[in-house]
């Protein structure tokens, strides 16, 4: 049907949204941002479905339908207007940017910490942080964070802003002050025996690390913290 929308395959883009403005015995003709794209008849194309997609979402479990065309472009969509981080229910997606951003100033740390729902807020790397801070301080138990990604996707950076925003929250809770300088210390010994110079980044950790943090279970004061390594 003209004018129907729905994800067209595109080599280095892989979807791209395409209006339908020419249908043929052999192959249709969709109309893209990238000029119009011809598709055989025989491809089953995914609809875009909701149109939600097109503009980026903040939590991708928010579509009325979910696919991955659907996913990808609102990842891609969000981060080429700098809003680098996107949702996945609890899960949070982080594209390296390669360039600063001034969202990691206190105004931001502020912002996460006034809040009583984090969820509430747009998806932030301090956003997990509030999260952990909150179910630690209410709910009294133990946390964990799972960083993943290749090589460069910026996940020793995560874990610093993690650790900034927990131990900022918990220094305006008169607990703890400054203890990932603590921990990020040592990050110098480490990298020198465990990172390389890799095509992507010129300083890539070639192992990974469990970094456990102790606080005290009553008042939330900072104990002491352990770094495991492990080889990748």
């Amino acid at each position: 049907m003209a004018d129907s929308q729905a994800w067209v395959p595109h080599d280095t883009e892989v979807f791209l949204p395409g209006r339908l403005i020419k249908e043929d015995a052999d192959e249709n003709t969709y109309l893209t941002d990238l000029g119009e794209l011809k598709v055989s008849t025989k491809k089953q194309l995914e609809p875009v479905g909701d149109a939600r997609a097109l503009s980026g979402v903040d939590d991708v479990c928010s579509l009325e339908v979910i696919t991955p065309p659907a996913l990808l472009h609102s990842v891609r969509t969000r981060y080429v207007r700098d809003d680098i981080y996107t949702n996945i229910s609890r899960i949070l997606v982080a594209v390296n940017p390669f360039k600063p951003l001034s969202i990691y100033e206190d105004q931001y740390i502020e912002l996460y910490q006034s809040t009583a729902d984090p969820a509430s807020l747009p998806p932030h790397i301090f956003g997990v942080g509030a999260d952990v801070f909150q179910r630690l301080t209410q709910d009294k138990t133990s946390q964990a964070v799972l960083i993943s990604g290749e090589s460069g996707a910026g996940k020793t950076e995560s874990t610093k802003l993690v650790l900034l925003y927990i131990s900022q929250a918990l220094s305006s809770d008169g607990n703890s002050s400054g203890f990932e300088d603590s921990i990020l210390e040592i990050n110098p010994i480490l990298e020198a025996f465990g990172n390389a110079k890799t095509g992507r980044n010129n300083n890539s950790s070639r192992f990974g690390k469990w970094i456990e943090v102790n606080l005290d279970p009553n008042t939330l004061r900072f104990h002491g913290a352990s770094v495991t390594d492990y080889l990748l």
